[in-house]
């Protein structure tokens, strides 16, 4: 437990300034290592993706682009990758490119679709900067520092994130989220997973918890919260609520309820929150917008 606040502290001390906050990024960027691409998540993505060809949207895309790289490797998409800043770091795309291949060759393919991976694997690995890499595997980057996407209406197949949503600033995802509607073809897919664990209890070495709803939300703002790894705490359902409200309809979501916080620990500040809710730790959405719209 004493790494969950020891962790809360530098971190809001980090988030202090503009500076410090450069400072955390810079640092967290000396190891260049990969980033984790967990297969399940990959496969999931694909299964909702168009079969071959489309205009796809990866919100919230992080260092390296990690869920973009199995279509940019297996399909003939044209992929877009959007951030509220630039977080890349090129090092780590290199390395995290052999891992994507690697899943990718435990799946059910055939040897002419793996070699083309194979190939266009090679060509991200032998670029010398994102540009060049952009150029091989059809990808182009946005950034909005407000956090609202500001492509054309009705322009994309399909928009999906894997650990995003949880990150969207609580008083912008209703915008963001009207954003996502409307950049989004009438019969387009939207695919989200959602962590909506704790993300300090990651410093403990403990994924599922959901520790943050024994504080009060004043403990929180005070103590507890920072801007570098800002995580808004909506439940699951009121995520679903929100996409609904911006004219998503829901095909099917789930939520993974293995959480370590039972209704008894819950602050009295969220008292009213489900128990599913409560326990809930992961969120699953699948919505598409009508073809009426």
């Amino acid at each position: 437990m004493k790494y969950y606040f020891v962790a809360a502290a530098a971190l809001k001390v980090a988030s202090a300034s503009r500076p410090t906050r450069g400072a955390y990024r810079a640092l967290s960027r000396l190891k260049g290592g990969p980033r984790p691409v967990i297969f399940d998540q990959a496969l999931w993505l694909l299964d909702g993706f168009p079969e071959q060809e489309g205009r796809l949207l990866d919100l919230g895309t992080g260092w390296v682009h990690a869920y973009s790289l199995h279509p940019a490797l297996l399909r003939d998409y044209e992929l877009h990758c959007f951030d509220v800043a630039d977080h890349r770091h090129f090092e780590s795309f290199v390395r995290t490119v052999p891992i994507v291949l690697d899943q990718i060759r435990q799946m059910a393919l055939g040897p002419a679709t793996v070699e083309r991976a194979a190939q266009r694997a090679a060509a991200l690995v032998a670029a010398k900067d994102f540009d060049e890499a952009y150029r091989t595997a059809r990808i182009a980057y946005q950034i909005s520092p407000g956090g609202i996407p500001t492509y054309p209406a009705n322009y994309f197949d399909t928009i999906y994130s894997i650990d995003v949503l949880e990150h969207v600033e609580a008083g912008i995802f209703p915008a963001a989220a009207a954003a996502w509607y409307r950049i989004l073809k009438p019969g387009g897919q939207f695919l989200a997973q959602v962590g909506i664990d704790d993300h300090l209890a990651f410093y403990d070495g403990k994924f599922g918890s959901k520790r943050y709803l024994r504080y009060s939300q004043r403990t929180w703002d005070w103590l507890l919260g920072n801007d570098l790894v800002y995580i808004n705490r909506f439940t699951a359902s009121r995520i679903v609520a929100l996409l609904q409200n911006a004219g998503f309809v829901i095909d099917d979501f789930k939520t993974d309820d293995t959480g370590d916080t039972a209704p008894d620990q819950v602050h009295p500040d969220y008292r009213n929150q489900s128990e599913p809710d409560i326990r809930a730790v992961r969120l699953l959405v699948r919505a598409h917008k009508p073809l009426d719209n």
